[in-house]
């Protein structure tokens, strides 16, 4: 048998290399080890919010799909298509923040990071958590004096097939968790904000199993539209709730205390989120608004028909996304290990082809070089050059639409502040500006 004991045969079993790699300690590693290199400890989180975000975004599709042969056959066209409309109701009014919780939050609280201002990060933290418990507050005190007023059935157009008791229960469950919700949508910003992404992402990975299992229970103990409520949103609301104490245990000098709440911290960040208030609107408006209006004029049995195609239809763009987005980085990746794995000595030419340099010198001109590209950063606006990298990270860890709305308050704070003002008045008087950092 000594002949047989090759390396490849000796040594542990790809089932033990494998089992070692998804050991707990590895695991425990990877999420909780930093790196003392910032670029690479940069891309270590990158790569787990990446990995992260396309299991959640998986998982989603695959409770999007299950969900409708689960419940549709017992409750019934009609009753289902009540639920799919709540459900868009849910999603419409869940991301509402009134621009308290969104990246107007990840923006105060990274520039507050930057400086290492704490109490800072704290004062916007409670700011952000009271005013939205206010509004929430406010919210379920309309809700409450309303409710009786509001005929339901005629909202979702039902029959007699759907009870009056289990509709208005089922509205009145959904209510109370969006009001129980609204203070908690911050938690995402706050992860953002500290470049714990990937966290946001377990999150979500847990609270949509928690879910499928809950929707599984109901749909196997045929309940009604109350209990898919709890299942959903119930389950969403509690997990939420640990996810905060997990959160302020993580961040504890966020933690938002009455007295930390300022004024001046709640205006900025209605100054800062305000501005695309609209603009979430009209787009939830757009994307979410399909299901009531097809309830209004054709009945709540027609929003199966739409629901189900709709996600057929966007199942192979998702797919598409899912596939390729992490194939985005892994061209510069693929040059890279080509290189290493050959061996290959590159001239500076070559390197400035391929985008290894981004500009090639003379031997003995390379610290005049540095030094000119040195006093070239130096004399750039400071606020211009912070907004600029906090808009390429946001590019490379957030989605489109995340980094989009980052560039563009940058650009606004760019265009409020001192400096832009003295650019104008510098080019007027043909002198070089005189950049203050504000």
């Amino acid at each position: 048998m000594g002949d047989l004991d090759t390396p490849e045969l000796a040594g542990p079993s790809r089932f033990a290399l494998l089992k070692s790699f998804l050991s707990l300690q590895k695991l425990k590693a990877v999420f909780t080890q930093s790196h003392a290199n910032r670029g690479l400890e940069r891309y270590r989180r990158a790569g787990i919010t990446a990995s992260s975000s396309f299991i959640a975004k998986a998982l989603n599709i695959l409770i999007s799909f299950l969900s409708v042969p689960l419940t549709v056959h017992y409750l019934g066209a009609e009753r289902y298509g009540v639920w799919l409309t709540i459900s868009s109701l849910i999603t419409w009014m869940s991301m509402t923040d009134f621009g308290l919780a969104g990246n107007a939050l990840v923006n105060v609280l990274a520039e507050t990071h930057g400086r290492e201002d704490r109490k800072g990060a704290q004062q916007y933290s409670a700011s952000a958590f009271w005013a939205l418990s206010g509004i929430s507050a406010v919210a379920g005190v309309i809700c409450l004096a309303s409710f009786r007023l509001i005929p339901w059935r005629a909202v979702f157009r039902t029959s007699a097939a759907t009870s009056t008791h289990e509709l208005q229960l089922a509205v009145a469950l959904t209510l109370f968790f969006f009001v129980v919700n609204f203070p908690l949508s911050m938690q995402n910003s706050i992860y953002s904000a500290y470049q714990d992404g990937f966290l946001s992402n377990i999150w979500g990975i847990g609270t949509n199993s928690a879910s499928l299992l809950a929707l599984i229970f109901v749909s196997r103990t045929h309940g009604g539209l109350p209990q898919l409520v709890l299942a959903l949103s119930g389950t969403r609301a509690f997990i939420a709730v640990i996810n905060y104490v997990y959160m302020f245990r993580r961040y504890d000098w966020l933690l938002p205390v009455p007295s930390a709440v300022r004024w001046q911290c709640i205006k900025r960040l209605f100054s800062l989120g305000g501005k695309y208030l609209v603009t979430q609107l009209a787009s939830l408006g757009i994307y979410q608004s399909q299901p009531i209006i097809i309830t209004q004029m054709l009945g709540p049995e027609k929003v199966v028909i739409f629901v189900v195609a709709y996600k057929i239809i966007a199942l192979p763009m998702d797919l598409c996304f899912m596939a390729t987005q992490p194939f985005i980085s892994a061209f510069g990746e693929a040059r890279a290990r080509e290189l290493i794995l050959l061996g290959e000595i590159v001239d500076a030419d070559e390197a400035l082809r391929i985008g290894l340099a981004n500009k090639v010198v003379p031997g003995p001109g390379l610290e005049a070089a540095a030094a000119e590209l040195a006093q070239r950063l130096a004399a750039q606006p400071p606020l211009a050059l912070r907004g600029a990298r906090q808009a390429i990270d946001a590019a490379w860890h957030r989605s489109p639409q995340e980094s989009l709305r980052v560039a563009l308050e940058a650009q606004l704070r760019c265009l409020k502040s001192e400096d832009f003002k003295e650019a104008r008045l510098a080019m007027a008087e043909g002198r070089p500006p005189h950049w203050q950092g504000r």
